[in-house]
Parts: C-alpha cells; sequence; structure tokens
C-alpha cells in the first residue's frame, strides 16, 4: 500500500479501502461502484458503509 511509517489510522483505512475498491471492480462490469462512508439510515439511526457496490 506503500505506506511509510509511521501511519495513522485513518491513512491505513484509506489505503485498505482502495485496494478492496481496485481488487473488486477488477472482478467485472457487472460491479458498479456506488460510494464511500454511504450514508443509510435504518429507523431513526444511521449508518455508514465503507464501501457500497451493486452487482448487475
Amino acid at each position: 500500500m506503500n505506506l511509510s511509517e509511521p501511519f495513522s489510522e485513518s491513512e491505513l483505512k484509506k489505503g485498505l479501502i482502495k485496494q478492496m475498491k481496485t481488487f473488486i471492480l477488477e472482478l467485472g462490469r457487472d460491479f458498479i461502484f456506488i460510494g464511500e462512508e454511504y450514508k443509510i439510515m435504518v429507523g431513526n439511526s444511521d449508518f455508514y458503509l465503507d464501501l457500497l457496490f451493486y452487482h448487475v
């Protein structure tokens, strides 16, 4: 991930998310990337998805 020491937790998280996004998109054009930190509401609670993809 080319992180230089010392690195922060947020830098590690961004690097991991970037690697996962790249990997999933390499699986084929049937995957569509929607967003990072995607907010969804369930009842009165907010949740954030690290990565949101659709498979068509």
